[in-house]
């Protein structure tokens, strides 16, 4: 891809390999990233992958695409061109990506890995009959072939040189995870979170790390982490017309970045560019504001609040994964004015504070 694609990105790009690359008493360096969907988080993963070459590890949605599936055999297979077969062959990683696997799912499912053609199949336990894993089980599948090899990296590193058993990881720096858990559980979700950071306390200093995310949940777990022990940076990348916008997170509350999510969509409000993935936005603001409050359903904030019914019909349709291509799309002036008049109302309702 042509490097002019990410010129909009490069002052977002240095500023976090900056912070990747500080020098802090052999602290490792790490960096987590909250990125709403469609500001260009996997687009900046990809561009350390092209500018740092040989120096990173890479799991994005370009290493997911490395995998798919046989329909007709019901099988799911790795890309033989790809640099993560030979790997996975050469190395003979099979066993230790099954046994990760079966870790995160904590389930019956077998997978077998032949890795002389990189055909993957998966069967539940007691039954010989082959069948097709849901979305989220792939991506915890992709998941654990990831881990291994950032697990055996970090075993080979431990030896001499002379002794390593190939030197695919001897000029390997940074360690780049973007959205490693879409379409997972929270229970899932916290366990690859609390594993992330295994990897990065193993790691000693190999591997400095920038991980990236959409999802609440599992920022806020990483936010927390070994905050004495690693040096750490946290940010919020967002996107206000068209222009990125990183901003640092130093405040110690998990739900710190309501307050970004607040100002983005005030902005929209104000400039009146209000889009469809502004619901979005809204929706995970709701959904954590429930679950701070102790609420069963992130539905419950929006109580007593006027033209509710309305919204709600539209937040479950527009946050919906189904359609989320069209979340850039224009509003209708009738749907501006629900919006305006539900946010405004749920601000104050729980006593947000104003904006200056």
């Amino acid at each position: 891809m042509a490097r002019g694609v990410y010129e909009k990105i490069d002052g977002v790009y240095k500023r976090l390999l900056n912070s990747l690359q500080q020098n802090n008493h052999n602290k490792i360096n790490v960096v987590v990233l909250y990125a709403y969907n469609g500001t260009g988080k996997t687009r900046l993963s990809k561009n350390f992958e092209e500018v740092m070459s040989d120096k990173v590890l890479c799991y994005n949605a370009f290493f997911e695409d490395y995998f798919y599936w046989d329909n007709d055999n019901i099988n799911f297979r790795i890309d033989k061109t790809s640099w993560v077969f030979e790997l996975v062959r050469d190395q003979g990683l099979n066993s230790k990506i099954i046994d990760n696997f079966k870790e995160f799912m904590d389930k019956t499912i077998e997978p077998d890995i032949d890795i002389a053609t990189g055909i993957i199949t998966f069967k539940m336990l007691g039954n010989p009959e082959k069948i097709k894993i849901s979305r989220g089980e792939e991506n915890i599948f992709r998941w654990s072939v990831f881990y291994a090899i950032v697990e055996e990296a970090i075993a080979l590193l431990d030896e001499n040189q002379e002794d390593r058993s190939t030197d695919i990881f001897d000029n390997r720096k940074y360690i780049i995870i973007d959205d490693p858990v879409s379409s997972m559980d929270d229970n899932r979700i916290i366990t690859i979170a609390l594993k992330v950071t295994k990897l990065i306390v193993d790691s000693k200093d190999k591997f400095n790390f920038l991980i990236s995310t959409h999802h609440p949940l599992f920022f806020s777990v990483l936010f927390h982490k070994n905050k004495d022990t690693w040096n750490k940076s946290n940010f919020i990348l967002s996107k206000i017309e068209n222009k990125l916008k990183l901003t640092k997170q130093t405040n110690e509350s998990p739900f710190a970045y309501h307050h970004t999510v607040i100002t983005e969509i005030q902005d929209a409000i104000e400039k009146n560019t209000l889009k469809k993935y502004h619901f979005n936005l809204f929706r995970t603001l709701l959904e954590k504001t429930a679950n701070f409050l102790g609420q069963s359903e992130w539905k419950m904030c929006l109580s007593g609040i006027n033209e509710s019914e309305d919204f709600l019909k539209l937040i479950d349709h527009y946050s919906h994964d189904k359609i989320s291509e069209l979340e850039y799309n224009n509003l209708m002036d009738s749907q501006i004015e629900i919006f305006k008049t539900v946010f405004t109302s749920f601000l104050s309702k729980y006593s947000f504070k104003e904006r200056n």
